[in-house]
């Protein structure tokens, strides 16, 4: 993952790093040491059991602070699936902040939602009939019925 974002009102000494999670599920960055704008630049795949309900959430945090959050994005995957292609591509969006507002604090994020079922590709939908998730993930993707999401960010300017 990648994001560029000044911190709001944290000492420049302070180290900051991103978590991506979906439903408890959590993927980290490296941490960046004494940098106003941190770029993290990170590809991770996270499963989710239920896109249709699911949320992604980043946080940029403090490391220093046990992980204080300066700044988060939530997306519904939802808003992912309901693309044409289920992939969107390299789209800007702000950044809020629990304690001070953040102004032109953005994050570029690529993302896309991969279906995992038996007996489908990656690129078929989800069905209209319920299915019951895997209870452990696997590498195969005719073992598993549930679905992966990837999130990449690109580097900004």
């Amino acid at each position: 993952m990648q994001d560029s974002l000044p911190r709001p009102s944290l000492e420049e000494d302070n180290v900051s790093k991103s978590i991506a999670s979906v439903e408890g599920t959590e993927t980290k960055t490296q941490t960046f040491e004494s940098q106003t704008n941190p770029q993290f630049e990170h590809t991770s795949q996270i499963l989710c059991a239920n896109p249709l309900h699911e949320k992604l959430k980043i946080d940029v945090c403090n490391a220093q602070s046990k992980n204080e959050v300066i700044a988060y994005f939530e997306m519904p995957i939802k808003q992912i699936y309901d693309t044409d292609t289920m992939t969107i591509d390299a789209q800007t969006y702000p950044l809020k902040s629990v304690s001070a507002p953040l102004d032109k604090t953005e994050i570029i994020l690529c993302l896309s939602l991969f279906i995992l079922s038996p007996g489908h590709s990656s690129e078929t939908r989800l069905s209209s009939s319920p299915q019951t998730p895997s209870a452990t993930p696997s590498t195969s993707r005719t073992d598993t019925n549930r679905n992966n999401m990837q999130d990449s960010l690109p580097r900004s300017s």
